[in-house]
């Protein structure tokens, strides 16, 4: 058996310095995992069992949980989008740093082997992006996800034809208010497509998607694999959860680009 003990690591050289770490390519996923929490603010209170939102004195004020027409089932995630998480989302997403997505991948899969051992999906992947997005985000920590496992664990869809496909570009939903993310969620829905029914058919679905505000993307395609794709369960994993601001400063967040070179 490889001997995988890690040492101590000096403090120059965590998240998000993590192109520097001497364990960025031999070490297991869950070293990263660990070091990224060590890194960032913790957040002790309570959470949403539905959304993940942080609770106030008045309970969650996130309409999606609360909602009839709610589709996905639970929404986990696995930080708060604030802090060092939220620049190097940013970098990754519109400043061409690529690199993130293996970083991202670790803590996926690290993820799913401390949470959902017991509870397996069927099926994980990607809240789609349409082929001509650069970088395809999603598609792209799935991919760095499958690759850390070696056993073969987990049901990632890296298919060169994907379960969930989006047919064409709509409009990004980032910073918008919530009227314009409703109007978002309902466009997803007209450009999704599955390809194979069969893999979607009466099973447990996990969809992977960076950042939750509302949840409306994630419940349009829980809907759309249900209604579609009859599935018969769909939850969500957000790499970052975005903390409620209210209805109309929830999607004011920022992300101030940084010179760390990942």
């Amino acid at each position: 058996m490889p001997d995988h003990t890690i040492g101590p690591v000096d403090k120059d050289l965590v998240f998000p310095s993590c192109l520097k770490c001497p364990y960025l390519k031999g070490g297991p996923a869950k070293f990263c995992l660990d070091c990224f929490r060590n890194s960032t603010e913790k957040y002790t209170g309570e959470s949403c069992e539905i959304c993940g939102q942080r609770i106030e004195d008045t309970g969650c004020k996130n309409k999606l949980c609360h909602s009839q027409d709610r589709y996905v089932q639970k929404i986990h995630h696995i930080q708060y989008h604030e802090g060092e998480l939220q620049e190097t989302i940013h970098r990754y997403k519109y400043e061409n740093k690529y690199g993130w997505a293996s970083i991202f991948g670790r803590f996926l899969f690290a993820w799913l082997e401390e949470n959902l051992t017991e509870d397996r999906p069927d099926l994980i992947v990607a809240n789609p992006t349409h082929e001509s997005r650069k970088p395809r985000h999603t598609e792209h920590v799935i991919e760095a996800a499958q690759k850390e496992d070696s056993l073969d664990n987990w049901a990632f869809d890296v298919a060169d034809t994907r379960a969930l496909i989006k047919t064409q570009e709509t409009k990004q939903s980032a910073k918008k208010s919530y009227k314009d993310k409703e109007v978002a969620a309902e466009a997803l829905l007209e450009v999704l497509s599955i390809s194979c029914t069969k893999r979607t058919e009466d099973k447990y679905i996990l969809v992977y998607d960076d950042i939750c505000t509302t949840g409306l993307q994630l419940n349009a395609v829980a809907k759309y694999l249900q209604e579609n794709g009859r599935a018969r369960r769909v939850e969500g994993i957000v790499l970052a959860r975005a903390p409620w601001k209210g209805a109309k400063e929830q999607n004011s967040l920022s992300s101030k680009p940084t010179s760390l070179g990942i």
